[in-house]
């Protein structure tokens, strides 16, 4: 796909990627924000370990509206949308990361609740990082194929 080709029913031109990543990171930056106001509320008079409950936020906003954010930039610079499985590598990666995050906070609030662990919970959970680590590699492969492009 050209810079400037467009197929509006697929959503794969250009401007609809970059338009696309930019929502996507702007969803993670609420979602990562609600966060943290959420763990300040939940845990202000807590007595107990919030445990992984505070890693919610960060991982929103870093795993979330920079990698989007990333994204974008190296979208703009290296036309990753070229590559056929570009958008399968955002659905895993955005997927695994919904699950990631999921999982940090119901295994926070257990943790803040005294409840016990549980080990299907952390099970979703590391089905959760796989899929962030597809996703990432599904990433590195659309970048090097745009860097063989540029050659």
């Amino acid at each position: 796909m050209s810079e400037n080709s467009c197929d509006v029913a697929t959503r794969t031109c250009r401007p609809c990627v970059l338009k696309t990543l930019a929502i996507i990171a702007l969803s993670w930056a609420i979602l990562g924000l609600l966060a943290g106001v959420g763990f300040r509320e939940l845990t202000r008079h807590a007595t107990t370990d919030p445990g992984s409950l505070g890693l919610v936020h960060s991982h929103t906003l870093v795993l979330g509206m920079f990698m989007s954010l990333m994204l974008l930039v190296l979208e703009k610079l290296f036309l990753l949308s070229d590559w056929k499985f570009f958008k399968p590598c955002l659905a895993v990666w955005n997927i695994g990361l919904l699950v990631t995050v999921v999982m940090l906070f119901v295994q926070g609030l257990r943790s803040l609740w005294e409840m016990e662990h549980s080990a299907a919970l952390a099970g979703v959970a590391g089905l959760g990082h796989i899929a962030l680590t597809v996703g990432l590699f599904m990433l590195f492969r659309a970048l090097f194929v745009a860097l063989k492009k540029e050659k």
